[in-house]
């Protein structure tokens, strides 16, 4: 969300130097000067976080604050907007919009950050504490332990005032009358405590120099984790044979647990509760045979309670800061995490485990085959090599130093090279437990790899059992010295059973659980269809996604029309002033509406009636277009067009549905027994009824960060001041005067529901989003969701911290196992991502690599660039997260994509605002040159992994700045002429729409095929990729160029197949769905009789023919 602004300053009428002079002064004595704030990931990119403001010292700004030890990035903001801010340039100069500034903080402390304006340049600086800062570390936490080591001695003193005291207190969160939590010495700086119920703990600590003292508290989960034990088959698994084992969190609800054995032979693995209490007090256990001396993972897994047993694909990294034989002051250790080529050598994505005590900090982590290098990084800045690490594995870093390294698996070496028509079955590797095996995509969608030696096989295969299909294998880049084929499935039954039938050259054999056969025996198949470490709903992964703003999408019902409302075709930037006597049907005309002034003084409070009725109406138009997902801007009550500023979350809007419906109803408050039904709501629940008859899903905006200033409870809190029943709903800072923080600024128009760290909101506002949520997933309460909404897009979802999000998402889960839960952030987002808080994020990331490789001109990326990029991206997220991810160009909160192709080169969403910060943009109707680059990258967006979704008008060729702009009216046939001679309606680009929507749904491998680049030319500008599901496969070819080629890409295909182009009306036409089955959507099949010109020869394609900035989409036919 990105709420509407309005421009402060106008332009100064020319005069004498002199006047100009008293006016900047005047200026000067009467403007309060801009405030200066950091955003960056230590605040969520806030740009109106009070916490972080700076103030003037002298002729500079600063910052000084209490700063953990670690690396930032950020940038500086002005008036809590990022209409203005400063980023690095270059030379360290500060320019906008500029690069994330790095920040590192070497240790915890005092430190200030400062900011020079007039030079363009910052720095940071070591500051004394003004006073004793309590600082509090709770080490075990992170495994859940039931004994954890509280350790303060990190507090920080005032110079010259040594802390001489320390308090510890500690209560639980929630239900205070079943926990038992004991400190050993509460007055200790280092003190243990000790839990004997499961749950989330406050734990505060006071410190005091004997003149003044501060507090710190943190949350901890505590008395959650497991452990394990081990001992022979035959003996008291439970008793004192083996001493527990450190059991580590290995990601969802799984846990893990390296056991080291002496011998072979059969041994008991158990994992019991820490608290006997959890989980029920059960114990799982399995025994196993173990075919020699080692290290073992024992994973236990969440769903159902399994334990599993690897030899191979894991390594835990230890570091004990004790062993470290770097000077002691590196020992002053606060976190440990992991860099690596495992994850991009990024910060903050791998943490080991504080685990307290002798057991230091730690990680298992699942990992594929091969030699892997990485780095220990001690307090997110200090890089070292790990202490523990086999020092032969170590690699040069590029800087002068190592990087360690760490083997999984096999090394190819100790196998021998390949040889003729022979395999090396020590080569082969499968386990369909391992990710980098088997990995389930959706029900009855996965993908198979198979390693072996590289350039051994000449070919492999996978065969469903018993006697199914066989599927070819594709042969990726050797990595390592292995090759791995992967195949993607499309099983007809789930679980399902498998075997390899792989060749080299004349020798052929099967590869089955047992190993390699040559002769063809009895099967000892493989067994796929394990769940995923998590899932994501499958209808999701198959959806074409359509954003809509209720407000000017149709206008279906004029009786509910605010009195604003101008004609639908109403010129966008000339002001509504009708002529008198001549009526235009508008509910304007007839309420004396009028505009005067600048666009930016008016837009805001123009409307154009737009409602659901209008959505409804055009339903069948969105069936016709082929989309089978609606994402409804916010409709809840509230007085906006946009409706970010709910007055009430019970009701849905009614100006967009029957006018003061709401005003029926008597009696409601916070408890859900009271709440009733207005006819609006009745309406919309009759809506949801039909979307879904004819196919659609729907989700709704979730804005549970803020709320508007007519929100109810906030009407209440204003009314009645501190006696208000609802006063824990907000942060109010100030009764006399009345003051609170809001989401656009304090004071603003959006209040910010109060937040809480150990949980997210306060728990009166959670409580009211949890019932919010099941009334509008459950309407009815009967237990059966499907008279409900489909999911959520949750508005500015970072600023509520993940505790409520995790405990919200098990709430919608229990309603609706298959709703979608979508969230907006900007970024990579891979710590949201993890199957604990969202199911996808809307995928601006996808946006910035096509604005970069079609939009832009000068700035553009090459094709391999844009490969490399698309790569990364994919890389960030889980399969089935890959599949759900809403592929989008533009939204209610960019410009539209036909105008940044007007406008190319700039960073995206950024200098887009006509009334602020981009004066310079260009708002003018996009050329034909910038329609076509719109369609090439439809052609992308259909075909690529993910599911994509357009932004209402998109398709008929709407264009705008951000907003306001990027929110005109819906352009219709029925309403044409438009008053804008240059608002019309582009057919070729609607019929582009329509057609790749029909391939995409007519052909699986689209869907839910895997992804595969198969070239990159950044000499034609030619960039080229398949799709595949099974043996069906679809290949993409785009030319981003201002020149026509005909490349000769590699595929799959043998030679002589005959292939079609599936977006060419010559070869392929679009089919209407059935009338009698609301559910289908339009479909292309092959015109009967077209002679293709397309062939494959020597594994190329042939005969392509692509216009400049053009695609195409092919299949094989026959051959």
């Amino acid at each position: 969300m990105v709420p509407a602004r309005v421009s402060r300053f106008r332009a100064m009428s020319p005069g004498p130097a002199l006047l100009c002079l008293l006016i900047v002064a005047c200026l000067a004595a009467t403007v309060p000067a801009a405030e200066v704030g950091l955003a960056g990931t230590f605040n969520n990119w806030n740009a109106g976080d009070p916490a972080h403001r700076m103030k003037l010292v002298g002729s500079r700004l600063e910052l000084v604050k209490i700063w953990r030890a670690g690396a930032h990035e950020f940038k500086f903001t002005y008036d809590g907007s990022w209409d203005r801010h400063l980023g690095e340039g270059d030379h360290g100069a500060l320019v906008q919009p500029g690069r994330n500034i790095q920040l590192t903080i070497p240790t915890t402390g005092c430190w200030a950050v400062w900011l020079d304006e007039t030079a363009r340049r910052w720095g940071i600086e070591r500051r004394p504490s003004p006073e004793p800062i309590a600082l509090v570390r709770v080490r075990g936490a992170d495994i859940g332990a039931a004994r954890v080591e509280l350790d303060g001695s990190g507090s920080i003193a005032r110079d010259g005032h040594p802390i001489q005291t320390f308090t510890w207190q500690v209560a639980p969160l929630g239900d205070r009358g079943r926990h038992g939590a004991a400190v050993a010495d509460s007055r200790a700086a280092r003190t243990d405590l000790t839990v004997d119920v499961p749950g989330r703990y406050e734990i505060s600590l006071t410190v005091s120099d004997g003149q003044m003292q501060s507090s710190e508290s943190a949350t901890a989960q505590l008395g959650f984790g497991w452990k394990c034990r081990v001992a022979p088959a035959f003996g008291d698994a439970g008793g004192n044979a083996v001493t527990p084992i450190p059991t580590l969190p290995m990601g969802g609800d799984d846990w893990g647990a390296v056991i080291a054995l002496p011998a072979a032979g059969r041994v008991r693995v158990e994992f019991r509760p820490v608290i006997a209490a959890a989980a029920g007090g059960d114990v799982v256990s399995t025994e196993i045979d173990a075919r020699g001396p080692g290290r073992y993972l024992a994973c236990l897994r969440a769903a159902p309670r399994t334990i599993e047993v690897f030899d191979s694909g894991w390594h835990e990294f230890v570091y004990d800061p004790d062993s470290d034989p770097r000077p002691g002051e590196a020992r002053l250790v606060e976190r440990v995490e992991l860099v690596g080529d495992f994850n991009d050598w990024q910060t903050g994505r791998t943490p080991l485990y504080d685990c307290g005590g002798r057991l230091g900090f730690r990680r298992i982590l699942s990992l594929p085959d091969g030699l892997h290098h990485y780095k220990l990084v001690i307090n997110g800045l200090t890089r070292i090599e790990d202490p523990s690490a086999d020092a032969g594995l170590r690699a040069p870093d590029g800087r002068g130093g190592f990087n360690s390294g760490v083997r999984v698996g096999d090394d190819p070496a100790s196998l021998g090279g390949p040889r003729p028509n022979e395999i090396v079955a020590a080569g082969l590797r499968h386990d369909p437990r391992r990710p980098e095996y088997f990995r389930t995509i959706g029900t009855n969608v996965a993908y198979v790899s198979l390693r072996s030696l590289a350039g051994d096989l000449s070919s492999a295969a996978v065969r469903l059992e018993p006697g199914g299909s066989l599927i070819s294998m594709t042969r990726g880049p050797a990595r390592q010295g292995f090759d791995y084929w992967t195949a993607s499935l499309l099983a007809p039954a789930w679980p399902f059973q498998y075997v390899f039938e792989v060749a080299d050259g004349e020798h052929a054999a099967l590869f089955d659980r047992e190993g390699l056969k040559t002769e063809m025996g009895k099967k000892q198949a493989f067994e796929g269809g394990g769940r995923p470490s998590f899932a994501t709903p499958d209808w999701a992964k198959t959806a074409v996604w359509y954003q809509i703003f209720p407000e000017r999408f149709r206008n279906g019902e004029r009786s509910n029309d605010p009195p604003s409302s101008v004609p639908w075709q109403h010129e966008w930037f000339k002001p509504y002033q009708p002529r008198k006597g001549h009526p235009d049907g508008s509910r304007a005309f007839a309420s004396g509406y009028r505009e005067k002034g600048r666009f930016y003084e008016y837009i805001y409070d123009r409307r154009y009636g737009g409602d659901l009725q209008g959505v409804r109406e055009k339903l069948p138009y969105l069936r016709s277009l082929g989309i089978t997902a609606i994402y409804l801007n916010p409709v809840f009550q509230a007085p906006s067009l946009h409706k970010y500023d709910a007055a009430d979350f019970r009701h849905i809007d009614d100006s967009l549905v029957i006018a003061d419906s709401r005003l029926r109803l008597k009696g409601e408050t916070e408890d859900p027994r009271t709440w009733q039904w207005s006819e609006s709501d009745r309406w919309f629940l009759e809506f949801l009824k039909e979307a879904h008859a004819m196919g659609f899903r729907v989700i709704l905006d979730g804005v549970f960060n803020h709320v508007g200033k007519e929100f109810w409870a906030f009407q209440d809190v204003m009314k009645h001041g501190e006696a208000s029943r609802y006063v824990d709903w907000f942060d109010i800072t100030s009764f006399k005067p009345f003051h609170y923080k809001g989401w656009d600024r304090d004071d603003g128009e959006l209040p910010r529901l109060k937040h809480d760290d150990a949980r997210g909101l306060s728990e009166p506002v959670r409580q009211h989003i949890f019932e919010i949520t099941k009334r509008w997933m459950d309407p009815n309460g009967d237990g059966d969701p499907s008279d409900g909404i489909d999911g959520w897009r949750l508005d500015v979802a970072s600023d509520i911290n993940a505790h409520f999000w995790r405990d919200w998402r098990k709430l919608v889960k229990s309603i609706n196992p298959d709703a979608y839960i979508v969230a907006e952030l900007w970024e990579e987002s891979k710590v949201w991502l993890q199957g604990d808080c969202f199911d996808a994020v809307m995928n601006y990331e996808f946006a910035r690599r096509v604005q970069r490789f079609i939009v832009n001109r000068q700035k553009a990326t090459r094709p391999s660039e844009f490969g490399n990029e698309l790569a990364t991206m994919l890389s960030w997220y889980e399969p089935q997260v890959n599949y759900v991810l809403q592929n989008l160009f533009d939204s209610h909160d960019t410009d539209r994509i036909a105008s940044m192709c007007m406008n190319p080169d700039l960073e995206y969403d950024k200098a887009n605002r006509l009334q602020d910060n981009g004066p310079k943009y260009n708002p003018a109707k996009p050329t034909p040159d910038c329609y076509e680059r719109v369609k090439l990258a439809v052609t992308f967006q259909m075909t690529f992994l993910g599911a994509p979704m357009v932004w209402y008008g998109n398709e008929v060729g709407m264009y705008g700045a951000d907003d306001p702009s990027c929110r005109k009216p819906m352009l219709w046939e029925d309403l044409l002429p438009y008053d804008d001679a240059d608002e019309r309606i582009h057919e070729d680009v609607r019929q582009h729409h329509r057609r790749l929507i029909a391939i995409r749904n007519s052909e699986p491998a689209l869907q839910l095929g895997t992804y595969e680049q198969i070239a990159a030319d950044d000499a034609t500008g030619v960039f080229a990729f398949a799709r595949t599901l099974g043996n069906d496969t679809i290949v993409v070819v785009l030319n981003n160029s201002d020149r026509a080629h005909k490349p000769r890409v590699s595929v799959p295909w043998k030679n002589g197949a005959r292939v079609i182009r599936l977006d060419d009306p010559a070869a392929c036409e679009v089919v209407e769905p059935p009338p009698l089955d609301p559910t289908a959507r339009p479909r292309v099949k092959p015109v009967p009789w077209f002679e293709t010109p397309l062939h494959v020869q020597d594994g190329r394609l042939m005969g392509v023919t692509l216009a400049p900035r053009s695609g195409g989409v092919y299949k094989r036919v026959g051959g």
